[in-house]
């Protein structure tokens, strides 16, 4: 995703645990998917300015949901790369 929040691509493990196709997520804010609660919304936001402010790569646990509703639980990883904040392949716990 960028350093904004929205998607500029999708892995085939993003795609498989959350059910969304990579179609729905490019150009979209993670907030505006529907599978982050608003409470971990604002930490993930927290992390990515963290992140650009130059603090190391940072962990986030949440619990998201898929598109069919059903909970996710994942692991998300937050590393700069050339501007654009990468987040992880999600982490199924």
């Amino acid at each position: 995703m960028n350093t904004q929040g929205y998607f500029l691509e999708a892995t085939e493990n993003c795609m498989a645990f959350t059910g969304y196709d990579r179609n729905k997520l490019i150009g979209k804010h993670f907030s505006e998917v529907g599978f982050t609660r608003l409470e971990y919304t604002q930490k993930l936001m927290n992390m990515i300015k963290k992140t650009l402010q130059g603090k190391p790569g940072m962990i986030l646990e949440l619990e998201a949901s898929r598109k069919d509703g059903s909970a996710l639980f994942i692991e998300a990883i937050i590393v700069l790369l050339k501007k654009r904040v990468i987040l992880s392949d999600f982490l199924q716990s």
